[in-house]
């Protein structure tokens, strides 16, 4: 009997072990212990190496050199046709306004000065004639009142003294006419005006 029990008992741990040694083998295929997943770890896929990158980085900056290099000739050519399109325009401001300035000089030694010199000897002469005017009306007004002794505007004698006659120069002065307008407001209205005056005409003979 003991001999059977202990062959039992060793079978059961011989199974024990085996089936303990089985599934730590299973777990050791299934999740690797931290210290070898630590020092193992993969590069993912994909992904670019140091030398790739910097490989990169290079051709990328090749290829900015040379843009800068083309385009360096067409930004300066542009500044350079800016600056000349300033500089033209600026001229042509100059140009226009010192053109305004020789046209304005010479309408006021053509026009404008002759006009005001006319205008002056005008107004001289007409101040020559006023003052001869008034002149004459006090002289004759003097005149008339060593002869008359007092004289009152209220009360005088035209055949005597006129006070008004000496500031009319003449009739002319007060005829004022103007010609016909030809207003095209009022044409319609002159039409009407001359077909009553003819019907006017007719009824009285």
């Amino acid at each position: 009997m003991g001999t059977k029990a202990g062959a039992e008992k060793g079978c059961y741990e011989d199974m024990s072990i085996s089936m303990s040694d089985s599934r730590r083998s299973c777990l050791g295929n299934r999740i690797p212990f931290p210290s070898k997943c630590v020092g193992k770890r993969r590069a993912p896929e994909g992904w670019l190496s140091h030398s790739s990158i910097g490989r990169l980085q290079a051709i990328v900056e090749h290829e900015n050199q040379e843009a800068r290099l083309i385009t360096w000739p067409m930004v300066d050519t542009e500044k350079g046709f800016v600056k000349d399109l300033d500089s033209y325009l600026s001229h042509r401001g100059t140009l226009e306004l010192r053109k305004k300035e020789l046209l304005h000089m010479r309408w006021t030694e053509r026009v404008w000065m002759p006009i005001q010199k006319n205008i002056r000897d005008h107004h001289l002469l007409c101040q020559g004639k006023e003052a001869e005017k008034m002149r004459s009306a006090v002289l004759h007004y003097l005149e008339h009142c060593n002869t008359k002794g007092f004289v009152s505007l209220e009360s005088y004698d035209p055949n005597e003294y006129d006070p008004f006659l000496h500031l009319i120069s003449g009739p002319r002065y007060f005829k004022v006419s103007t010609p016909s307008l030809k207003d095209p407001l009022l044409l319609q209205s002159r039409d009407r005006t001359r077909e009553m005056r003819t019907v006017l005409h007719c009824q009285t003979g």
